[in-house]
């Protein structure tokens, strides 16, 4: 973060990174790319996939977007954050989340 701790500067720099080493501005690769820049790579893609494109109309639906993160998990996303966010927003999380577990008795 800044000293003003409104940006952090080095995550808006990193974010086009990819963990392969194939992104820019500079072709980081995975431990080289900070937690914040991984966080927003994940965040901009899904937010750009699930936004409507104002020049073709185009809207990605919310499970394709997911199944894009997760394609390309370990190459251009980490999979810890995609794994996060599909939980949050797909059918996989809300499976999960009403699924009862069954105690063992002890």
């Amino acid at each position: 973060m800044t000293k003003s701790e409104l940006v952090d500067g080095e995550a808006v720099l990193q974010h086009h990174e990819n963990l392969d080493g194939t992104g820019y501005p500079h072709g980081l690769v995975w431990e080289d790319i900070g937690l914040n820049a991984r966080i927003l790579r994940v965040a901009d893609s899904f937010t750009t996939m699930t936004t409507v494109n104002a020049r073709t109309g185009a809207l990605t639906e919310v499970e394709s977007a997911l199944y894009e993160l997760y394609c390309w998990s370990d190459i251009q996303y980490d999979s810890d954050l995609v794994t996060v966010i599909c939980k949050y927003y797909g059918t996989l999380g809300k499976k999960k989340k009403n699924k009862k577990t069954r105690v063992s008795p002890g």
